[in-house]
């Protein structure tokens, strides 16, 4: 096998902590499927990738932080692998956020544990004395505004209180244009909206935006975004066309 330097997967890995077969297969494989297997298989037989060291995450990867390669391409600059109960929402969350970048509508992205690993000092406890909330993914679309999103990806519904923290904690988030909370459930809308109105959030400086899981995982360019004043989506926002899937 021809020597094969996998850069893209590394500067991924290095931000989101780990790359599971799926993410690879639609946004890093190339060739055809006898060679993409043994292209996945060599991740791990250069040991550039091993297993994700908890044994019930089949198909996920992490990077082997002490690799010559993975020195020269990130160094130091690489986040801690998530826990197990946290692999779906990140893959469901790199999945949205490689769809933009592949649609052209965004120009750069960090995910929260990137965000965390910067902003050092920093502690995700909402209700703590440092208020600054980290979002799960954080992009910038490609407008001439270069106007930041803050993405935050909702599975399931969280106590009221625990929304009045996040939107409090949101109050002083200065690294945003505009928050778009992807929620599964239309219940989970409701209980967020109540909170802003029960924190003193800025919605008039930082609109807060709500989409559907469904629409978001289908096609994030294009999946509508409800402000309180309009209809949109990152499209619009951006001002780039895109063709519709399908």
């Amino acid at each position: 096998m021809r020597k094969w330097e996998p850069i893209p997967e590394i500067k991924f890995a290095a931000k989101s902590g780990f790359l599971t077969k799926d993410l690879w297969n639609e946004f890093f494989a190339r060739g055809s499927q006898s060679w993409r297997y043994k292209l996945w298989d060599s991740l791990t037989e250069q040991k550039i990738f091993f297993p994700h060291y908890e044994k019930f995450a089949s198909g996920v990867i992490i990077l082997n932080k002490r690799h010559q390669l993975v020195q020269q391409v990130v160094g130091e600059e690489l986040v801690t692998p998530p826990f197990i109960s946290q692999l779906n929402h990140d893959e469901c969350l790199a999945k949205i956020v490689l769809r933009i970048l592949k649609a052209g509508i965004a120009t750069n992205y960090r995910l929260e544990s990137e965000l965390r690993r910067l902003s050092s000092g920093l502690k995700r406890h909402y209700g703590s004395e440092q208020k600054e909330k980290l979002p799960d993914a954080l992009i910038q679309l490609a407008n001439e505004k270069k106007t930041r999103i803050a993405i935050e990806l909702e599975l399931t519904k969280k106590d009221p209180k625990r929304y009045r923290h996040i939107m409090d904690a949101y109050s002083s988030f200065q690294r945003a244009d505009k928050v778009v909370f992807v929620v599964r459930e239309d219940r989970v809308s409701q209980t967020i909206k109540q909170a802003i109105r029960d924190s003193y959030y800025p919605e008039w400086e930082r609109p807060i935006g709500f989409g559907r899981l469904e629409e978001w995982l289908n096609n994030p360019a294009l999946a509508k975004i409800s402000f309180k004043d309009e209809i949109t989506s990152l499209t619009d926002l951006t001002k780039i066309k895109v063709p519709k899937a399908g």
